[in-house]
């Protein structure tokens, strides 16, 4: 009897220019159903970082969903997109401006403390 095989489709990246004439690249998620934007210089630094172009959208398990990559180098390692668009560091929080999870460009994002994360207004902005 033979195996059935798993045919895998591989989502591409594609690129286009933004409202604000600005390149982004659009990032077809797992799933097929969303597609996650940040600007085309951030995600080329994040594939040159060795992070792979096949992302998802996963929950956090408390109402929350957010875009996580997996590294090439075949280990385990995997980081949220957001945290690398800012070069977020231990001990840093990155939050969403709008509820737009899948909006991974800068101007949606807030870097904080985590102490400060769960306050409902962040007073001690890293940078913004």
């Amino acid at each position: 009897m033979k195996t059935p095989t798993k045919t895998i489709v591989r989502r591409e990246p594609y690129r286009e220019t933004d409202k604000n004439g600005r390149e982004v690249v659009r990032v077809p998620l797992a799933g097929g159903l969303h597609t996650a934007t940040l600007y085309a210089e951030d995600f080329d630094r994040i594939i040159a970082d060795g992070w792979s172009d096949q992302w998802q959208h996963v929950s956090n398990y408390r109402g929350r969903r957010y875009v996580r990559v997996c590294h090439r180098d075949g280990g385990n390692r995997r980081e949220s997109i957001h945290r690398l668009v800012v070069d977020a560091g231990p001990g840093q929080a990155v939050m969403f401006k709008t509820d737009n999870t899948l909006d991974l460009r800068p101007s949606n994002l807030i870097v904080c403390r985590k102490k400060d994360q769960q306050r409902p207004y962040v007073t001690h902005l890293l940078y913004d």
